[in-house]
């Protein structure tokens, strides 16, 4: 619940330095002529980009164990700043439901049908834009919001149950929390399609207990001392997006 509540602190703090951005545009170009003004505009009209990565499908937020099935928002607030939100539903991934199925050991016989994981993940941040959108419209490297290069930080939380069907009451519970900041940049193909990729480090707090907050019933992580043992976050996202 701790860091839902920094989560729900986070994203109103980010609504609002996107609101101040807006407010402070027509200022920070005020000694520019409002052609140009008009020629960002025109130029950036389609400031809606949704986005997703087919690649999430594979293995999600929960490494190895989830599929991501994600949606993420860039809304452009600017020429130089754009905030993001994602929602994402988590479920058994591939490389999970492949190995329940491969356990000849199993002396319940127990497939991957017989097994339920289901989750969720929220994530939000803001973009910084580094190119100069103050150089003229006709000049090669002009480029507003949302191409370039930027800076991105990120708060992201994910939560997901593991369990066997025939008994929904007991389960592992799983939850991902980070902050990280990141380093990326995002093309534009043509007049809608985008490809945003970044990287970036940060701090992670990622737990998995039974329902009683104990000892996981079903995952053994003892071995997975980087993903559970480690604060160290290190981040590589790969969107594809349609701009509205």
């Amino acid at each position: 619940m701790k860091r839902l509540k920094i989560i729900l602190v986070f994203v109103p703090i980010l609504v609002l330095v996107s609101l101040n951005t807006l407010a402070q545009q027509e200022s920070e170009f005020g000694y520019v002529d409002s052609s140009f003004l008009k020629k960002v505009e025109k130029f950036n009209s389609r400031k809606l980009i949704l986005k997703t990565n087919p690649l999430a499908i594979v293995s999600g937020d929960i490494p190895l164990l989830s599929s991501e099935f994600r949606l993420v928002a860039e809304m452009v607030t600017s020429p130089k700043t754009g905030i993001v939100f994602g929602a994402s539903y988590l479920g058994m991934g591939i490389l999970l439901r492949s190995s329940i199925d491969a356990d000849t050991t199993n002396p319940t016989g127990t497939n991957s049908w017989d097994i339920g994981f289901n989750g969720f993940r929220f994530q939000g941040g803001f973009k910084f834009y580094l190119k100069n959108p103050r150089m003229s419209i006709t000049d090669p490297d002009f480029n507003p919001a949302p191409r370039g290069i930027y800076i991105f930080p990120l708060v992201s939380y994910s939560q997901a149950k593991l369990y066997e069907k025939v008994d929904k009451s007991v389960y592992d519970l799983f939850k991902h929390y980070s902050i990280t900041m990141n380093f990326g940049i995002q093309f534009t193909m043509g007049k809608r399609v985008t490809l945003d990729q970044y990287v970036g480090v940060g701090y992670k707090q990622n737990t998995v207990t039974n329902q009683d907050g104990g000892i996981p019933n079903f995952v053994d992580v003892s071995e997975e001392q980087f993903i559970y043992g480690s604060n160290i976050k290190l981040n590589f996202g790969l969107n594809f997006g349609i701009r509205f």
